[in-house]
């Protein structure tokens, strides 16, 4: 599903105009970007959680060559699925 099928569903459903949730949505996302960027974690019950965890650096090889290159430790996005979601999909 796209972004512009879930906007139209989700008219459909609310009775909202889709401009309204297109805003809405933008919205919900920019709000879940910021807090997670700030080490907040996100709870959406019955959906999950969206956390920033620290992936390790270290040293990687480069495929097709014996090159080897330092990478630093970072911050990435994860979701965690609640087991509502995970109990539904499977």
């Amino acid at each position: 599903m796209t972004k512009a099928e879930l906007i139209k569903v989700m008219a459909a459903r609310t009775g909202m105009s889709q401009r309204a949730v297109a805003e809405f949505i933008d919205a919900l996302v920019d709000v879940i970007v910021e807090a997670v960027k700030n080490g907040e974690e996100v709870r959406l019950a019955r959906l999950g959680k969206f956390v920033r965890r620290m992936r390790k650096g270290g040293q990687r090889r480069v495929p097709g060559t014996d090159r080897v290159v330092n990478v630093p430790d970072r911050y990435v996005p994860a979701f965690r699925p609640a087991r509502q979601f995970k109990e539904a999909v499977a």
